[in-house]
């Protein structure tokens, strides 16, 4: 709708897409480059586009008017998501930001100053990644879960010395999820359901995944290298009765308990 002030304005009520306004020959044009651009995508320059390929194509065809479209996601109702692209900003200026947190173990929300690093998502919930002060004050990488975010990010004067240079693939490389406790420890867990096993095998729990087959029974262990934290216990108790820990030791034990503490629930 034009104004006669400056530029256009939009109603909120209807949500606008450019897709929308492109005509059967400038869609067409873009399918061509999608077309392209998906021949070229497992090149070692554009390799990890896939989502954003079918996002597009996607869109393409709800424009088109289809009202089943080809590709669908999971899309979880996160709190927060509108930070994302102001995040993404403030990470790329690299500037110290200021947020109000609110973690769901803390009774009071705190103000916390960060230097942002990375956006990172884990099982449908949206991370920011920096540099942040640790209780004793010393400057260590922490996660935050922008769902707990209470008031939008900013801009901050206020700011501290970063330790050092650091490579987050590196960081992030031998954990399931995104706490890094720094304890690496080596996990066997045998699959007593061939078909749950087939779930791990063909979408693995950890890139570190090995698997080799226990003489006394012929059945299959996988063996992960990774670091301990709760993520892994979730993964782990995630395939119920079908999976038993072999080692560690202390990791089996911590998932009997577990398993001790919910069986007590039905009783």
């Amino acid at each position: 709708m034009s104004s006669r002030y400056y530029g256009y304005k939009y109603n909120p009520e209807k949500p606008y897409s450019i897709l929308a306004g492109l005509d059967d020959t400038e869609l067409g044009t873009l399918n061509e480059l999608l077309a392209v651009i998906r021949q070229l995508q497992h090149t070692k320059e554009l390799r990890g586009l896939e989502r954003i390929l079918l996002a597009l194509e996607r869109q393409v065809g709800i424009v088109k008017g289809n009202p089943n479209s080809l590709i669908e996601y999971e899309e979880a109702e996160l709190a927060g998501r509108e930070y994302l692209d102001k995040l993404y900003q403030l990470i790329h200026r690299k500037v110290f930001i200021k947020f109000l947190y609110k973690g769901f173990e803390m009774s009071t929300a705190t103000w916390i100053v960060a230097f942002p690093l990375q956006l990172r998502e884990f099982n449908n919930r949206w991370y920011l990644v920096g540099w942040a002060q640790n209780k004793d004050e010393t400057i260590i990488i922490q996660t935050f879960p922008i769902d707990r975010f209470q008031l939008p990010p900013a801009e901050t004067t206020e700011s501290f010395t970063c330790p050092k240079e650091i490579d987050l693939r590196e960081h992030f490389k031998n954990i399931i999820g995104i706490t890094n406790t720094g304890k690496l420890i080596t996990v066997k867990l045998k699959f007593h359901s061939a078909i749950r096993l087939q779930y791990a095998i063909t979408k693995k729990i950890h890139h570190s995944q090995r698997s080799e087959i226990d003489p006394n029974d012929g059945k299959t262990i996988l063996i992960l290298e990774v670091a301990w934290n709760k993520e892994l216990l979730t993964k782990i108790l995630g395939f119920g009765s079908d999976v038993e820990v072999l080692e560690p030791f202390d990791l089996r034990q911590k998932i009997i308990t577990k398993l001790e503490q919910a069986l007590q629930r039905y009783k």
